[in-house]
Formats: C-alpha cells, structure tokens, sequence
C-alpha cells in the first residue's frame, strides 16, 4: 500500500494529473455503481469507458452526460487536490 501511494504523489506532480480523495465519510456518492473514464474528444458529446463485465465504451449523448453528471457530483464531494495530497501523505507516513 505505501507504494501505491507513494506512486499517487508521483503522478499527481505532473502537470496533467490531479488527484483528488473522496473520502470514506461521504458515504453513498455517484460513484458506487463502478469506476469510469470519461474521454474527451474533439467532437461532443466525447465518450466514457465503463469497467465492468462486460466492459463498454458509451457514446450515446444522454449517456455520456449521465456519467458527466455523476463525475460533477463525485467532484462535490471530494477534496480538493491539495487537500487530497496532503490527506494521501498522512496515510503514507502513518503506514511505515
């Protein structure tokens, strides 16, 4: 575990990585049906790559908007990327 986080404070140093921490006290969030990637094209609505069994790429509008939605509200609830960094090394230096 402290290498996985160790490397989410590596990544979140590049310029086009934020990592933002939702954390466990949110409770039920937008998020808890899977993970998702939404992917931005130069055409709208862009799509979004669904985990899962099956896996699936959606690039029906209203769909894509749903997980754009979903995406928004997850963003709400998270910490901010500074917050986060400082939440992720906490945990870090509490593990080792």
């Amino acid at each position: 575990m402290a290498d996985q986080l160790a490397k989410l404070l590596d990544a979140a140093q590049q310029p086009n990585i934020t990592v933002r921490v939702l954390p466990a006290t949110t409770g039920a969030h937008a998020g808890m049906d899977g993970a998702f990637v939404l992917l931005s094209l130069p055409v709208e609505p862009g799509a979004v790559f669904v985990e899962g069994a099956p896996a699936e790429v959606v690039d029906q509008g209203p769909r894509v908007r749903d997980y754009e939605f979903r995406f928004d509200r997850i963003s709400v609830a998270a910490l901010p990327p500074q917050e986060s960094i400082e939440r992720i090394s906490l945990i870090a230096r509490q593990i080792n």
